[in-house]
């Protein structure tokens, strides 16, 4: 037995898988973004700020990648335009990011894994609303 579908019900659906879709990738992103930048300021005793932005940079191919395959599929936009689009949102985040994993290092450095954690989660959110209406948008 079948029952009818609205389309208002089925962009909804649709924007729901793209907002799982999204949270896996920058799920996975963010990981890498973390365990990239706290594996280089253990293992070569780099300022965490610094390895931050080993670990950003990481992320950033990862995410990319992520998006454009799964996340946004099927947006019709180049890889070109939506590349550089994507670097300029994540540059502004990691800008963001910069500013405030710094501010809160300065309030105790010892705490740097879990500042990170914070901060990361904060520019998460900039970063999912710039993709979504900006970044992988046609036109």
């Amino acid at each position: 037995m079948t029952f009818p579908v609205s389309p208002r019900l089925n962009v909804q659906t649709k924007d729901l898988r793209r907002v799982v879709r999204f949270g896996m990738v920058g799920v996975i992103a963010t990981v890498v973004h973390w365990l990239v930048t706290v594996s280089v300021t253990e293992l070569f005793q780099m300022n965490p700020l610094v390895a931050n932005a080993v670990g950003w940079g990481t992320a950033v191919a990862v995410s990319f990648v992520g998006h454009w395959t799964v996340t946004f599929r099927g947006h019709e936009s180049s890889l070109l335009r939506s590349g550089l689009r994507f670097l300029g949102v994540s540059t502004l985040g990691f800008a963001a990011n910069s500013l405030i994993y710094g501010a809160l290092l300065a309030i105790n450095p010892l705490l740097y894994p879990f500042w990170l954690s914070m901060t990361l989660a904060l520019v998460a959110v900039m970063t999912c609303l710039l993709s979504n209406l900006w970044v992988f948008r046609r036109g």
